[in-house]
């Protein structure tokens, strides 16, 4: 298409018109439509709010109010303008300005509130007596602003209560090693029954078998191994073994209640050689520490729940001087379906 017209008028695109192909023109040309190809003149381009340029754009100046999908070549101004949609809070949209950010509304009454909305800026709310004011000048300020020092504030959380080891502490090396760190007191988990599915949730590669008998044997496994007793893992508590031999059941002799305990450490793979011949790992039960501020702290906490479930978890801990102490009992108490799946469970620490 060529248009040759330079009496000073646009040539226009309708905004129900689409074109496919190249626009060469010597006078300034309004695009309100669709043109699916590259437009080149000597004078002005204006695309409107509802055009859509995809191709080049080759021109003296240019103001766009639409979309372009390719490039711009101009030669002396390009005028980016940006349409703010303007609203009255009881009538609603009432239009948006025009390419020189110009509008023109009729009202019935003399005061008005007017809610002025562009993209990329603030909203702004105006309030204006049109029997007093003459001209009223609406000014979006950017929402980019220059700051002079920012100080940036951040407490560490640790996310779903898991953490990880450090590197090393005191004699022992974790540098690595596979593992995870189970914060108990940031956990959702079912604390009052040890549910070992719940209290394992978010440690990645674990079996576990879960059992009805409220959290008395724990049963998990690591790299592909029976969870059975948790046989395969070298279990501990404070650091020291719970059982006697490194390699069997340590929940013959108990598994610590997961209400008297503030961490589980969690080491897998390559900690078999440092811990014995288990191909397992390491599972390490740490209880929760004196009150260092208090001489005499007293907890108590009952839970019931379904089939007649009851538990009770009491702890004492202080510090008097140098010398600190904590001692709990833990009681369970479950009446079952039938008589054999009753228990009543007590452990004393």
């Amino acid at each position: 298409m060529k248009n040759s017209d330079i009496s000073g008028q646009y040539s226009r695109l309708e905004n129900t018109t689409s074109v496919k192909g190249d626009i060469i023109s010597e006078g300034d040309f309004r695009i309100d439509g669709v043109l699916e190809g590259s437009i080149k003149t000597k004078g002005k381009v204006v695309v409107g709010k509802e055009g859509f340029v995809n191709g080049s754009i080759n021109c003296l100046c240019a103001d766009v109010g639409g979309k372009i999908q390719g490039k711009i070549y101009v030669s002396d101004s390009l005028f980016l303008e940006e349409v703010v949609e303007i609203y009255e809070k009881e009538l609603g949209y009432l239009g948006s300005t025009n390419l020189g950010g110009k509008f023109e509304i009729s009202f019935d009454k003399d005061v008005v509130d007017l809610i002025f909305i562009a993209n990329s800026y603030p909203i702004v709310e105006k309030k204006i007596n049109l029997s007093k004011e003459l001209f009223v000048k609406i000014e979006f300020l950017s929402r980019i602003q220059n700051l002079t020092e920012v100080i940036v504030n951040s407490e560490k959380r640790e996310k779903f209560g898991l953490s990880r080891l450090k590197d090393y502490r005191g004699t022992f090396i974790y540098a690595g090693k596979k593992n995870e760190v189970i914060n108990l007191q940031q956990s959702m988990a079912n604390l009052a029954t040890s549910n070992s599915r719940q209290v394992f949730s978010q440690v990645a590669g674990l079996n576990i078998y879960q059992n009805d008998d409220a959290g008395l044997q724990l049963h998990i496994g690591g790299r592909g191994l029976d969870p059975n007793r948790t046989s395969n893992f070298n279990t501990r508590q404070n650091g020291y073994d719970i059982s006697a031999d490194v390699l069997g059941y340590p929940e013959s002799y108990y598994t610590p209640p997961a209400e008297a305990l503030s961490k589980i450490e969690v080491l897998r793979g390559a900690a078999s050689l440092q811990y014995g011949t288990q191909f397992g790992g390491l599972v390490n039960f740490i209880f929760q520490e004196a009150n260092p501020e208090k001489p005499f702290t007293l907890k108590i906490r009952n839970t019931i729940g379904s089939n007649n479930l009851f538990t009770n978890f009491t702890s004492t801990d202080g510090t008097i001087g140098k010398f600190d102490y904590m001692a709990f009992i833990n009681f369970k108490k479950v009446m079952g379906l039938e008589k054999i799946q009753n228990l009543i469970h007590r452990i004393f620490f």
